[in-house]
């Protein structure tokens, strides 16, 4: 019992979250399907959840109905206080797309290759993961596009792929729909939080009606799901077992049902954010990633040794390449000695030509020589900016070095430099100007006070990558910084 207590006490241990989210009802009487899953969706992304982590699925879409009166627009009261639907809505399958096989394909990663990855459960072993599906259904089975049935086993069998293949760390399975909890009581795999809006032989019934539609815009499952929800932020403590019993029976007119048995933590410690909210945990280190190979050194008296690009370690899931720059101690930073050099001789120049034009013996001879010590001083500022960038180089012995290589479909960058207060900050926002993601990143502190941080990157859809533009970019803001 002692340890069934402690293991109840179990912290979150994830590092990312994504969200499933599937209206499976085609019609336009089903409108309060879509709503509910348009619900979900404005929800995790109001906690976090970017749409880069979101699978929206929906079966019909409503707000390019015909017979929707409001075009364009959802909502899930009568009200009409929020539309769902928005600007920066991302529907990542509609229509006929949505179906039990793409639903699968989607949970187990068995894609065909031509599917974008904006159109894909990315996730891994830390990852969370909510499944939130509302539609038509019966006992253990839900019904898709009024056409065809995803049951109960079908869940089963993916989950357990999904676990083999260690694409979860936890689910928490929520399913709107009637007789709800007979679709996940095959569900054998660990870490699998579920709850539903009914149990066997009761019907999930709809909330509130508006005349303008002429249709329900929401059931009464999901409505109190939000009466919750709409007051919790990524700093909550709102716990699922508070959610769950938030949802009775007076309020749904059906019995909500949770299954905890197969989840490893205690549900009353699991907190909502967990996986409606992206709140991350971060994993900390003692050691050094394990990199091959030595330093490289110059091959001629006077080079600055480059880093030999040997193949990058097998380290999941972000490689790491296996040597660092260093600068020889007889000339450390050759570039800055050309900067000091260059600056001299302009400062030079410029005084010999003031000089010069101090004998003339013109009318203008003041305002010429009024510019000229205008044009020696900005040369002076300049040469004292570049000596002072010179010399913190030389204190740190190396200079920053960014390198950018591809395998495959994955992109990498690992950017080596002097550690300093803001540097991740400082590197993951000049990344943000160019049209990628941050997939994952792996963070190294060496004992001589130099970082090795590597980013696993993916280019936003239908965009390029121009790698040596952005090894340029990162190159020159971190010798300016």
């Amino acid at each position: 019992m002692a340890s069934l207590a402690a293991e109840g006490t179990l912290q979150a241990t994830h590092t990312n979250n994504w969200a499933v989210l599937v209206s499976t009802s085609r019609y336009w009487f089903n409108y309060r399907h879509a709503a509910n899953v348009l619900s979900m969706y404005r929800t995790v992304k109001r906690l976090g959840i970017p749409d880069s982590q979101i699978v929206l699925m929906l079966a019909e879409d409503i707000a390019c109905s015909p017979r929707n009166a409001n075009a364009g627009q959802v909502f899930n009261s009568k009200s009409h206080a929020i539309n769902l639907y928005g600007d920066e809505i991302e529907v990542d399958y509609r229509g006929a797309e949505v179906t039990v096989e793409t639903f699968l394909r989607v949970l187990t990663g068995r894609h065909d290759p031509a599917v974008p990855n904006s159109k894909r459960l990315l996730t891994d072993k830390n990852s969370n993961i909510l499944i939130f599906m509302s539609g038509h259904g019966g006992n253990e089975f839900l019904k898709f596009q009024d056409q065809e049935e995803l049951n109960s086993q079908d869940i089963a069998d993916a989950i357990a792929q999904m676990h083999d293949t260690k694409r979860y760390n936890e689910i928490f399975f929520v399913v709107d729909t009637c007789q709800a909890s007979t679709l996940y009581n095959r569900i054998a795999s660990p870490n699998v939080l579920a709850m539903s809006s009914s149990i066997k032989d009761e019907s999930s019934y709809s909330y509130e009606v508006d005349l303008q539609t002429g249709v329900y815009v929401i059931d009464r499952f999901t409505y109190f799901i939000l009466v919750v929800m709409e007051n919790v932020d990524m700093n909550s403590r709102t716990t699922i077992m508070e959610l769950f019993r938030s949802l009775r029976r007076d309020r749904l007119g059906s019995t909500a049902h949770i299954r905890t048995d197969l989840f490893r933590r205690d549900a009353s410690t699991v907190r909502v954010t967990d996986f409606f909210g992206s709140v991350l945990n971060t994993k900390m280190t003692t050691k050094r990633y394990p990199y091959k190979g030595n330093f490289v050194s110059a091959s001629r008296k006077g080079e600055v040794g480059l880093p030999s690009l040997m193949e990058p370690l097998k380290v999941d899931p972000i490689p790491v390449l296996s040597n660092a720059i260093q600068i020889p101690k007889q000339d450390p930073v050759p570039m800055m000695n050309i900067m000091v050099v260059t600056s001299v001789v302009v400062l030079f120049l410029s005084i010999t030509w003031a000089a010069l034009l101090g004998h003339l013996q013109t009318g203008k001879t003041a305002e010429i020589k009024r510019v000229s010590s205008f044009l020696m001083m900005k040369v002076s500022d300049q040469l004292s900016s570049w000596q002072e960038m010179a010399n913190l180089h030389l204190r740190r012995g190396k200079v920053p070095y960014v390198k950018m290589w591809s395998e495959v479909d994955k992109h990498y960058i690992e950017v080596y430099c002097t550690d300093r207060p803001g540097l991740l900050s400082d590197v993951t926002m000049h990344l943000r100007g160019f049209p990628l993601e941050i997939m994952h990143a792996k963070i190294s502190t060496e004992e001589d006070g130099y970082v090795r941080d590597t980013f696993q990157v993916q280019p936003r859809e239908n965009s390029l990558l121009d790698m040596e533009k952005i090894e340029r970019h990162l190159q020159k803001a971190l010798l300016l910084c």
